[in-house]
């Protein structure tokens, strides 16, 4: 697998496992954004306002589908089987999304050339090059790679603040 094609499955999956909390809300009814729902699935009684009631009956129904025994409990392993479900559901979405423009003839298969991307490898050597002389030292490396990481550090906490919300979750996380 080529380095490009590699790092494009590993985003994919980053942006699967990033999306969890919207994953969890598709559930119910959904706007085009995936997280927040439209007007009419939130009204549900059509009268043109969104009663209190209405706002926890969607609440609700976004996370009564992890209980897959309905037996008013969610184990570890619904939890984990409902997500993985959702988590599918959008990477073969994006994956479904992303082939249709490659593959604009319906051949079922993309060449690896279709697949690489100069320009961005191109964008994000310089960028790492802070001192511009045509290379990237380790040090210059080393300062990517930790941005890099200080990056995945906030948008981690930020999922893990989502998913508490989302599943109810109270102050037990620090990051909180």
């Amino acid at each position: 697998m080529n380095a490009y094609l590699s790092r494009t499955v590993t985003a994919a999956a980053l942006l699967a496992a990033l999306s969890v909390s919207p994953a969890l809300a598709q559930s119910a009814p959904q706007g085009q954004m995936g997280m927040m729902p439209d007007f009419a699935t939130l009204d549900a009684n059509g009268d043109g306002k969104i009663s209190p009631d209405e706002m926890k009956a969607f609440g609700v129904g976004r996370v009564a589908g992890m209980d897959a025994n309905k037996d008013g409990f969610v184990t570890k392993d619904e939890m984990k089987a409902f997500i993985v479900a959702k988590m599918t559901d959008r990477v073969n979405s994006m994956v479904d999304q992303r082939f249709a423009k490659l593959d604009p003839d319906n051949t079922g298969k993309v060449s690896l050339d279709k697949l690489e991307n100069p320009q961005r490898e191109e964008k994000m050597f310089k960028r790492m090059d802070k001192n511009g002389d045509g290379v990237i030292s380790k040090d210059e490396f080393d300062a990517a790679k930790a941005k890099m990481a200080k990056r995945m550090e906030k948008m981690q906490a930020r999922h893990h603040r989502m998913m508490d919300e989302d599943l109810g979750g109270g102050g037990d996380n620090p990051q909180n």
